[in-house]
């Protein structure tokens, strides 16, 4: 049989299996045995392709519903949550050899990319993670309105977030494989709307005590929206149960909004 048969089988069966774990390895797998292209390879353009999917299907209330799924007190933490908060962006991070070619891979995928910013803050937790100089790192972020999708209050259209980093051979060994394995850049962003100091500390302390979500680390980002102020976001990590039964879920979950706040993102 054709080599690049079996490896459009193995792509067709990834994309249709519910087990994420497997799904990206096998499409991992797939990978290696075809050329990289200079966008999106096909296991980022099945990953994409899944999240502009999720985005198109879901409300906030059923997206948040997930990611507490097994908190005793998720009712009302989401009703803590929805009223100062809106659906922002899913995000996930991605490998192009090429900038320009994955921005026309988005649009390949019914996906309508913005602007190309320099990361900051996803940037210094890959140097942390990996024991490396950020400037070794070259990442860039990207938000992409996928097609179909509907406005949240305030008629902004809900995105998905690319964070692009450039493969090279200076990076870490094995930092793809891990990555995208363990897709620990994933998370569901919302938008607080109106920033206010008492605010936020409010939405912290409802993730912590009544969520169970830990702090998993925040920054500013000048580039990110640099007219209205740049961009501050705090990150909780935490774990939902799973419906089926099986192991639970690493969930994370990003706060966002305009402005810098030093004294609440570190």
């Amino acid at each position: 049989m054709d080599g690049s048969n079996v490896d459009a089988g193995l792509i067709r069966f990834a994309s249709a299996s519910a087990d994420v774990p497997v799904a990206v390895a096998v499409l991992s797998a797939a990978a290696e045995r075809i050329p990289r292209p200079a966008g999106l390879d096909d296991v980022d353009r099945a990953r994409v392709r899944d999240s502009c999917d999720m985005l198109r299907s879901s409300s906030l209330a059923r997206l948040l519903g997930e990611l507490f799924s097994g908190v005793e007190s998720a009712p009302t933490v989401i009703e803590s949550i929805s009223r100062y908060c809106v659906l922002d962006h899913c995000a996930l991070m991605v490998f192009p050899d090429d900038f320009d070619a994955a921005l026309d891979t988005l649009v390949e995928l019914g996906a309508t990319p913005g602007p190309v910013v320099p990361s900051v803050i996803v940037k210094a937790r890959l140097a942390e993670r990996y024991g490396v100089p950020a400037d070794s790192l070259d990442v860039r972020i990207c938000h992409a309105t996928p097609a179909g999708t509907a406005a949240v209050p305030g008629g902004r259209r809900p995105t998905i977030e690319l964070f692009m980093l450039r493969p090279s051979a200076d990076l870490p060994g094995g930092i793809l494989e891990r990555e995208r394995g363990q897709e620990l850049e994933r998370h569901v962003a919302l938008r607080l709307v109106e920033p206010d100091a008492a605010v936020i500390e409010f939405l912290r302390q409802v993730l912590r005590e009544q969520a169970g979500f830990g702090w998993d680390g925040g920054g500013y980002n000048p580039h990110d929206d640099a007219d209205a102020g740049g961009t501050s976001a705090l990150y909780f990590l935490g774990w939902s149960r799973d419906p089926a039964g099986g192991v639970p879920r690493r969930q994370r979950l990003e706060i966002k909004f305009h402005g810098a706040f030093p004294a609440v993102t570190q």
